[in-house]
């Protein structure tokens, strides 16, 4: 599995690559605030600030414009949950807490994620939809699928060219690996890591890079600390009123991760399959 970062204190030194980490752990513990604010809170003004008549008429059925805001800010709490945990998982990773203390931000450091954080650590959230929920699968198949079958493409051409014994038709790379090791893949923007999850999973050594930390916390957690499949409920549609069918369609929910990491390859182990090793 991927290795936990030993703290900030000893991994990194520069001043503004600390202050860029902060900045996404903040945004994360400022999500829930945000997105009331945001989705809630100004409508709710703006409602209010109709002629009575109006507003009494979309506050009763068939609009319920008031209970489709209350439930927004529902959904917004069910997201805030997993965004809550990142940021504890994350000073817990950094070393900024004690194991067995509450995980809170230093106060130097709260409240100093800009719009553009706070707009990453949303559309993270959104991402666990496509790479953790099995709903997710049909775009992860048309995203990573092609990637399966070019390496399973290159892994038949080494065996062949093994078998040939023929060294005038194998490369240096297949020279000098055996031809029973596994293949070594690099996965560049590894988002969320499911990819290289999937590759792990599959039997090739992978190592995964990823420059954003919002994405680098989120990933740490889901792959390392996770305890069950299913352990949070998602909304990825809530933070938009637009561009939906129906109402209802804003208010899908999903249930993420759809497998749990540790698991399924302590499992895939268990059953005589071969894992590769995973790296960040």
């Amino acid at each position: 599995m991927a290795q936990e970062w030993n703290g900030v204190e000893e991994a990194i030194e520069d001043p503004e690559e600390i202050r860029v980490i902060f900045c996404a752990l903040d945004s994360f513990g400022q999500y829930a605030k945000n997105s009331h604010l945001n989705c809630t809170h100004f409508r709710r003004q703006a409602f209010y600030a109709l002629p009575q008549a109006h507003w009494q008429m979309l506050a009763a059925p068939p609009f319920n414009y008031l209970d489709t805001l209350n439930r927004v800010d529902d959904a917004i709490e069910s997201n805030a949950d997993l965004a809550r945990t990142i940021v504890k998982m994350g000073l817990h990773s950094f070393g900024m807490v004690e194991a067995d203390k509450e995980a809170v931000m230093p106060e130097e450091w709260s409240g100093i994620a800009k719009c553009n954080d706070l707009d990453k650590a949303r559309s993270t959230i959104r991402q666990f939809y496509r790479d953790w929920s099995a709903e997710g699968r049909v775009e992860r198949d048309a995203c990573y699928g092609p990637v399966f079958k070019a390496l399973e493409a290159e892994k038949a051409r080494k065996l062949a060219s093994a078998s040939q014994a023929d060294t005038a038709t194998q490369t240096e790379a297949d020279i000098q690996t055996p031809v029973n090791s596994p293949l070594r893949v690099l996965v560049p923007g590894a988002g969320l890591g499911r990819l290289v999850f999937d590759l792990c999973r599959l039997g090739y050594d992978t190592e995964g890079n990823e420059i954003s930390y919002h994405q680098l916390l989120a990933s740490s957690y889901i792959l390392n600390s996770c305890d069950r499949a299913g352990r949070h409920t998602i909304y990825p549609w809530i933070h938009s009123f637009s561009n939906h069918r129906s109402r209802s369609n804003q208010f899908t929910s999903y249930g993420i991760p759809d497998v749990h990491p540790q698991q399924t390859l302590a499992d895939t182990t268990a059953a005589g399959g071969k894992i590769g090793t995973m790296g960040d």
